[in-house]
């Protein structure tokens, strides 16, 4: 599920540091290839990594802990990049986020003209820390929901509900803050004034 929220836009020097950060990021070519054992070779799966960095992680608690006082945030600059950028759009397969149970994303770049979430009818643990995610194969899924997401927009994002990511073109760049102990449920129950009254764009 994707929610809007009315969240201020980051300063122009945190989305500086977030792309700055995103260009020094390497492309993982090991775990682009263990995602595409998973999926089986008609998939082009793309490579990802989430970047902590003082030069993202400081501006963010200055500009955004105060909308959560009583939360831990932790900030970071998701990179999602298709290896064959001439070639065919690139998927991040069916998955639970590892380590985060809910998060906020901001989306700088799209990473091509359609990329968009697709969520489905699964749902994984709540249970926070490194490698509590999983990996799913495509067949068996029902789809739940699909949504476009607009740059330049904060949404909320249940990131234990299985979800992929589709059409990829060449480099997705997403400022994220993650939550290890609140699930979507409480903070949408706790944070309701910051949740947009108009849904997120659904396909």
């Amino acid at each position: 599920m994707f929610l809007k929220l009315n969240l201020p836009h980051p300063s122009p020097e945190l989305i500086a540091a977030n792309l700055s950060v995103a260009a020094d990021a390497p492309f993982d070519y090991e775990l682009k290839r263990q995602i595409e054992n998973i999926q089986g070779k008609n998939f082009n799966c793309m490579s990802h990594t989430f970047v902590v960095d003082d030069k993202i992680t400081r501006p963010t608690i200055e500009q955004y802990q105060k909308f959560f006082p009583d939360e831990v945030i932790l900030p970071s600059v998701g990179v999602l990049r298709n290896g064959t950028p001439a070639g065919p759009p690139a998927c991040f397969p069916p998955h639970a986020d590892r380590t985060r149970i809910f998060a906020l994303n901001y989306y700088i770049r799209c990473g091509g003209k359609n990329v968009t979430t697709v969520f489905y009818d699964k749902y994984h643990d709540f249970k926070a820390g490194p490698g509590t995610g999983k990996m799913f194969k495509y067949d068996g899924l029902k789809i739940d929901a699909t949504y476009h997401a607009k740059p330049n927009v904060w949404y909320a994002l249940n990131v234990r509900q299985v979800h992929s990511v589709e059409d990829i073109e060449d480099t997705r760049v997403i400022f994220t803050i993650s939550f290890h102990d609140i699930t979507m449920v409480e903070f949408v129950k706790k944070y309701a004034s910051y949740i947009q009254v108009v849904p997120a764009t659904q396909e």
